[in-house]
């Protein structure tokens, strides 16, 4: 297959980490809170090239962020990684690879209407989202964390990281994985058929 070939891979890896940081720049202020597009192309990629090359863009990113080029929307980088609120995201971005792109091994029957793939592809995009969410809330709780003047630790209570977390983030996720599907059925496929 022309996608296994090793000059793709090696070629579209850097692109896809390119257009993932690409996507960290992209900041649009829904609901008050800043939305990037990282996860769309994270997700668009999974669907597109499949579970490695997603993973391997995403892992690219991830590691020169650590190195300490700016390329996470925070502007955090190099060990600042580790004590960043956000980075549980960032590594959940790894599962959502993972799991869009098993959805982009679903293929549905041509006959289907457009839409309904759409809306199909939509709904089996919702697991890859919610995955951010195991490793960023997580984490998002244990670096809420701060020292009280007797020496004692005080989190956030769980309510409280679920909702800024999660739930302010819930519809702007739904709605990039919307455009992700509808992307995904406008582009041509030329090294994948639906059935």
């Amino acid at each position: 297959m022309m996608k296994d070939h090793p000059l793709i891979t090696l070629t579209t890896i850097p692109l896809f980490s390119a257009l993932i940081i690409f996507g960290s720049y992209i900041k649009l202020p829904m609901l008050g809170i800043p939305i990037t597009a990282q996860s769309f192309f994270i997700m668009l990629v999974a669907l597109l090239w499949g579970v490695k090359i997603a993973v391997a863009s995403v892992a690219l990113w991830i590691f020169l962020g650590i190195l300490g080029l700016p390329v996470f929307a925070t502007g955090a980088n190099g060990l600042a990684f580790f004590i960043m609120p956000t980075s549980g995201y960032i590594l959940g971005y790894l599962l959502m690879a993972i799991v869009a792109g098993w959805v982009g091994h679903i293929k549905f029957p041509v006959t289907l209407s457009s839409t309904i793939r759409i809306i199909l592809r939509t709904i089996l995009l919702i697991p890859a989202l919610l995955s951010v969410y195991l490793i960023g809330l997580p984490w998002l709780r244990w670096r809420s964390g701060h020292q009280l003047a007797d020496g004692s630790m005080e989190w956030l209570s769980w309510q409280e990281i679920f909702w800024m977390g999660f739930l302010l983030f819930l519809l702007p996720d739904l709605i990039k994985s919307i455009l992700v599907a509808i992307t995904y059925e406008l582009l041509p496929r030329p090294h994948q058929q639906e059935q």
